[in-house]
């Protein structure tokens, strides 16, 4: 089954890698961490926002007010919702979060966020794979007002992240991934180089296109050879909370592991309603199906996904020459910038 491509915070490293950090291949761990180099003025964070036209502006309100819509009637299977989502922040440590690489489009009200407390980073400096998902529940539970933690979008999960380290620790860099600069060729090393919030970028699949397209809430096709109606939805945290609960209480809880074709047939299932009952039998139901149907499923879902990469303009500390980085993995302890 060919890998489907994953954004948000799935991108942290493995325990392997997070062990590497500890040994300094990688960077310095959470308990160790090392003060950040020239710590740069940040006011209120504000990243690169997808370049909107006018008309995809009003297509993206037409979206706030059509989900707000059939939400209250039913229309659209969000899950859970607090009374938050449609009230104001109960107070100014709340700050408008913009330029979120869905521009807000799938959400019906206006988000906040609030910087990070003790609690959270101690939450954080512990996180593996296993735990991430429910730890940053919590996280973004606490510190984010208008949308509740699994309503948010995969491609939006790490933009939401990195803007509350970026609010909880102004004045001080990311610390940068290796790279080779164009330029100089000088290779950097782990944490040699750094950047500032105003310096990522996103790169973005069209969003107002996918907003016609789920103009719904979800997109629908049908299967050429079974003819069998599929839904399929924008990939969000409460579908990866979905599959880590059933690979706890088939697998881990008895000391094993899925198979990796297995866990990509639970995270395809997810967010496919193709008239099974619960996740488990939608992909006993997938893996039956014709090979046709399933090529055209994989097609379908690749055609109305949505992914953001993040692009990081970074200084060389050779040439000073800038270079755009590709993608940033989540690291535990960019969360915790000390000065010792």
């Amino acid at each position: 089954m060919p890998k489907q491509k994953k954004t948000g915070l799935k991108q942290t490293l493995t325990p392997e890698e997070i062990q590497s950090m500890k040994t300094g291949s990688v960077g310095p761990a959470l308990s160790d961490a090392l003060p950040m180099e020239d710590p740069a003025p940040v006011t209120t964070p504000v990243a690169t926002a997808p370049s909107l036209s006018p008309e995809e502006a009003a297509l993206i309100m037409q979206a706030r007010q059509a989900q707000t819509k059939m939400s209250s009637v039913g229309a659209i299977d969000t899950g859970p919702q607090t009374t938050q989502s449609h009230m104001p922040p109960p107070d100014d440590t709340f700050l408008e979060i913009n330029g979120m690489p869905s521009a807000g489009a799938f959400y019906p009200t206006q988000a906040y966020g609030q910087p990070l407390r003790v609690q959270d980073l101690l939450l954080i400096q512990s996180v593996d794979e296993r735990n991430i998902t429910g730890r940053f529940d919590q996280i973004f539970n606490r510190r984010l007002w208008g949308i509740s933690p699994g309503e948010i979008l995969i491609i939006d999960e790490l933009f939401l992240a990195l803007w509350l380290r970026a609010t909880s620790f102004e004045g001080y860099n990311f610390p940068a991934m290796p790279f080779t600069c164009n330029t100089c060729k000088y290779e950097t090393k782990a944490d040699e180089a750094s950047f500032n919030w105003p310096d990522i970028a996103w790169d973005v699949t069209d969003v107002a296109e996918k907003v016609k397209l789920y103009e719904k809430g979800y997109y629908e096709t049908i299967l050429p050879k079974s003819q069998i109606p599929v839904k399929i939805f924008l990939r969000r945290r409460k579908h990866m909370t979905i599959v880590q609960e059933l690979i706890k209480k088939d697998f881990w809880d008895y000391g094993k592991e899925p198979s990796s074709e297995y866990y990509e047939l639970l995270l395809m299932s997810s967010i496919l309603d193709i008239g099974a009952n619960d996740l488990r039998q939608t992909a006993a139901y997938i893996q039956e199906l014709p090979a046709i149907d399933f090529v055209t499923l994989i097609k379908e879902i690749n055609k109305s996904s949505m992914e953001a990469t993040p692009i990081i303009s970074t200084k060389c500390p050779q040439c000073q020459e800038t270079n755009p980085v590709t993608g940033y993995p989540f690291r535990p302890d960019i969360y915790l910038p000390t000065d010792t």
